[in-house]
């Protein structure tokens, strides 16, 4: 099921706008999108191993995996009660100032050719399993989130990496916020934001 009052082709992306994704094996697929303002209910996948697609200010929940895919930007998103909320396809997505909370696993970082993207400002915490999870033997970068407290054993408590298994690379987590970051009332200066 797919409803919503806007979708266009702008050049080689295609532009999709407050529409809802519901109910679907992968609501979607391919590459080449840009996505504002949606919502991603009860889907196997919401993005199924997705290229250059970005996301903005979109609800995710209820999914097996809610984004699953790589180079594109996700940000200002809330990734909620799926299983897996971010997995990568290649490399993974760039996240910055999303929620990413209540899923099983919050986000799965990936590498391709050693290359991890940014992920910071965001909110992960609350996660059943792992808040993060690495995978590949490259260390990965990812300071300068919120992980829902300051205490550093229980952050590396829901981190999984080189530290359980020799065979991984080794995450970074610092400096990490000291508070929540505001999703909703955030400011944005670069032109490509939402």
């Amino acid at each position: 099921l797919l409803h919503g009052p806007h979708a266009e082709v702008l050049g080689w992306k295609v532009q999709v706008d407050r529409t809802t994704f519901e109910n679907n094996s992968q609501a979607v697929a391919s590459a080449d999108k840009e996505i504002r303002d949606s919502t991603f209910r009860n889907n196997g996948y919401g993005l199924f191993n997705t290229e250059r697609v970005s996301v903005y200010k979109s609800t995710f929940t209820g999914s097996t995996a809610a984004l699953s895919g790589g180079r594109g930007v996700i940000k200002q998103n809330t990734i909620t009660n799926n299983v897996t909320g971010v997995q990568p396809f290649f490399e993974g997505f760039e996240l910055t100032y999303n929620t990413i909370t209540n899923n099983g696993t919050g986000v799965i970082l990936g590498q391709y050719d050693s290359y991890t993207p940014p992920v910071h400002h965001n909110n992960i915490h609350s996660n059943t399993t792992y808040d993060l999870k690495v995978t590949g033997a490259s260390n990965k970068n990812a300071a300068n989130n919120w992980w829902g407290t300051v205490d550093t054993t229980a952050i590396d408590a829901k981190v999984y990496d080189g530290r359980d298994s020799a065979s991984l690379g080794l995450l970074t987590y610092q400096p990490l916020l000291t508070a929540a970051v505001d999703i909703v009332n955030l400011v944005v200066a670069d032109t490509q934001a939402p």
